[in-house]
């Protein structure tokens, strides 16, 4: 008689190349996504509105993408599972306040008026 019947079933996890895939994919649709809200913006507002997001994304992005460090795709890639959810969530967490103090601190040292300041916060 075969042990397979009462042996508990092996967990299978993700293949690199798949957790490769979707982290692709959703880089692709994210990127989309942001190209689609500027066409929206540019067909539906005025060009000062879009100088607005343009200025905000252009001082918001450097932050935040420093402040990301990655971590969504070196969790998907985590295919040896090292390190758990909360180790990632932490992280995020804990570089997203320094990027909002960063960011705040660039805007009172700005001289933003405003609205500048506002689509740039909001942003």
């Amino acid at each position: 008689m075969s042990n397979t019947i009462f042996s508990p079933p092996i967990e299978q996890r993700p293949s690199l190349r798949l957790n490769f895939a979707w982290t692709l994919v959703g880089n692709v649709v994210y990127a989309g996504a942001q190209w689609f809200l500027l066409v929206l913006l540019a067909k539906f507002t005025s060009a000062a509105d879009v100088g607005l997001f343009a200025l905000g994304l252009a001082i918001t992005a450097p932050v935040f993408m420093l402040a990301n460090l990655q971590l969504r795709a070196i969790q998907a890639t985590d295919a040896q599972n090292n390190y758990q959810f909360g180790d990632y969530m932490a992280g995020r967490l804990l570089t997203t306040a320094v990027a909002l103090a960063v960011l705040s601190l660039i805007l009172l040292w700005g001289d933003y008026d405003g609205r500048g300041a506002w689509a740039i916060w909001l942003i």
